[in-house]
């Protein structure tokens, strides 16, 4: 029997594509970590499949940050780790209430991260050979390193060292990465081939896909998509900016530039996952929301680049957000993409770099990607695609 385990609305849909795909007519269960980022009606949904032979909501992770310590680096970790004793403590008491000891042949996950391995810790008590598949939740997965994927560096494994030595279990981490199998990419031509992982294809997704189809559509059936069909510019709030450490000074600069360079009444500005719950992020977006429309909501975007008519028509504005590269990927679609990282002061833009430059070989219309250099070029890039758009006020 198979398990999956997911922890957000995309890695979730994608397990369902991945089941549907190469396991369609094998048992397996499904674990969903219950939190914020996870939409009710895809699980609703994917209960009403029958797909899985039991669904279980497990309580991880915590959604409130503890921030004793957060600024401190030789303390950083300290209320990482109590959380993380916390949300795997209720996984450990979920699991031992509905597993029913089960011996699975095989677990799907995103990454070997903590959470991940708690589970597989508790599986491996029923089959010490479990095998380990992974699967991609956004398309930044494809570049990651062999230390993000496996959570090698020193910081995580002070944090496993340290959550082992509190709670008296014991993790066989060499062991586990043996038996990592393979991971699952929507464009694995793309995939950071040094992790050592061999890879399988997610194909990508039409109408004809009944299973990933439906779910897609019912995840925007209660949604008014309105104001998506009157504007043409979405831009994409970094996920850094929602974070404990991050803060808005970029966003409020460029979301400033792009408002004085296109007609009023077109942008739309899309919150990021895991700041859609943050006060501080609704009340700094909220500065825009006479010029711009705030989409807040939790639900899985990708159902609106499914479902979207004019896809081609749209201009997606982002750092460097998976969102960007999922219409190409996933859909077959070649929206305007302009990426901003460059715009940013970080030193180390390689992962930025890839991510924008395999998208753009990937496109047909390659003039379709930009990737502005500074301020000027990015208003510049902004007033060309309106006119070339010949958009208007709406």
């Amino acid at each position: 029997m198979l398990v999956f385990f997911a922890e957000g609305n995309l890695h979730l849909f994608n397990i369902v594509h991945v089941k549907e795909t190469y396991f369609k007519n094998q048992p397996a269960n499904l674990y969903v970590a219950k939190s914020a980022r996870i939409s009710g009606t895809i699980i609703n949904r994917i209960r009403e499949m029958n797909i899985f032979v039991n669904i279980e909501l497990i309580d991880s992770p915590t959604t409130k940050k503890i921030l004793l310590f957060s600024e401190i680096p030789l303390l950083r970790f300290l209320p990482q780790m109590f959380e993380i004793i916390i949300d795997n403590h209720n996984i450990l008491k979920n699991l031992k209430e509905s597993s029913n000891n089960t011996p699975y042949s095989q677990i799907f996950i995103n990454k070997l991260d903590l959470t991940s391995t708690v589970l597989l810790n508790y599986f491996k008590k029923y089959n010490q050979n479990i095998m380990i598949s992974l699967i991609e939740e956004g398309g930044g997965d494809m570049y990651q390193t062999r230390d993000r994927v496996f959570f090698l560096s020193m910081h995580w494994k002070v944090i496993f060292s340290a959550y082992q030595l509190i709670t008296f279990q014991w993790f066989k981490r060499r062991e586990d990465i043996e038996h990592v199998t393979e991971t699952y990419f929507y464009m694995p031509s793309k995939y950071n081939s040094n992790t050592g992982l061999s890879t399988k294809v997610i194909p990508p997704i039409t109408k004809a896909n009944d299973c990933v189809a439906s779910l897609l559509t019912a995840e925007l059936a209660n949604q008014n998509m309105d104001e998506y069909k009157k504007r043409d510019f979405i831009y994409f709030v970094d996920a850094l900016a929602g974070s404990v450490t991050g803060n808005y000074d970029n966003t409020r600069k460029h979301l400033d530039l792009i408002l004085s360079a296109i007609p009023t009444n077109q942008l739309i500005i899309k919150d990021h996952p895991r700041s859609f719950i943050s006060k501080k992020a609704k009340n700094v977006l909220g500065q825009y929301k006479t010029v711009a429309y705030i989409d807040h909501r939790n639900y899985l975007f990708e159902s609106f680049l499914f479902m979207c008519k004019n896809i081609g028509e749209k201009v997606l504005i982002t750092k460097d957000s998976a969102c960007a590269i999922h219409p190409k990927y996933m859909f077959g679609e070649e929206p305007y993409v302009i990426f901003t990282y460059k715009l940013y002061s970080e030193t180390d833009q390689t992962y930025s770099n890839k991510l924008a430059n395999d998208l753009k070989s990937t496109y047909i219309q390659k003039n379709k990607v930009f990737i502005p250099n500074n301020i000027d070029e990015f208003h510049s890039i902004l007033t060309k695609i309106t006119l070339e758009m010949n958009v208007t006020n709406k």
